[in-house]
């Protein structure tokens, strides 16, 4: 995973310099929620950090990627309340649409999301650390507030089921995020 990223940037920046293109870097920040409603009750929504590059292939179509991290929860688990922790983190492949709309333009996005997941319950023997592939949706919308530089709100879902020590679970999810990006010629 961690050679990925460099090659992905590296693919992105390479797409990029075919042809006159834009290259939009932002983060996004927020909330995140687990589906799962096992876990949910347990551990609830929590923050969702996400930096982000997307490099703008033709009017309005653009190609990118993300890295979101910061989902961390403690919480007591079982009968007996157990000390236990869930942590979440992404690297996400997206194309994104964008539609001008005038002052707002509003967005769709679709892609993959390379999920890495880790649960620690001490008392029950439980330290998983793995990870899976799911969908990634979102829309939002882009306000720009001068010639580079936009305001971004996005809601995004997360498809992603797991099946660790043999039980079905939803850590797929709503992002609910706000944020800035930049935007400047390659």
């Amino acid at each position: 995973m961690k050679r990925t990223i460099p090659l992905i940037l590296m693919l992105l920046l390479g797409v990029g310099l075919l042809g006159a293109a834009d290259l939009q870097v932002g983060v996004l920040g927020g909330l995140r929620t687990v589906a799962d409603s096992g876990l949910s009750d347990v551990y609830g929504s929590g923050l969702a950090i996400t930096p982000f590059a997307a490099i703008g292939l033709t009017k309005g179509v653009s190609l990118g990627a993300a890295f979101t991290f910061g989902y961390s929860k403690e919480a007591p688990i079982g009968l007996f309340d157990d000390p236990s922790k869930l942590c979440l983190s992404s690297l996400e492949l997206f194309g994104r649409y964008r539609f001008e709309a005038g002052k707002v333009d509003p967005y769709v996005k679709a892609g993959v999301a390379f999920t890495s997941y880790s649960q620690t319950i001490a008392a029950a023997g439980i330290d998983l650390d793995e990870s899976a592939a799911g969908l990634l949706l979102g829309a939002g919308a882009e306000y720009p507030v001068g010639k580079k530089v936009s305001l971004i709100g996005e809601l995004g879902y997360t498809l992603l089921k797991v099946d660790p020590l043999g039980t079905k679970v939803n850590l797929g999810g709503f992002r609910f995020q706000v944020g800035a990006a930049y935007t400047f010629a390659l």
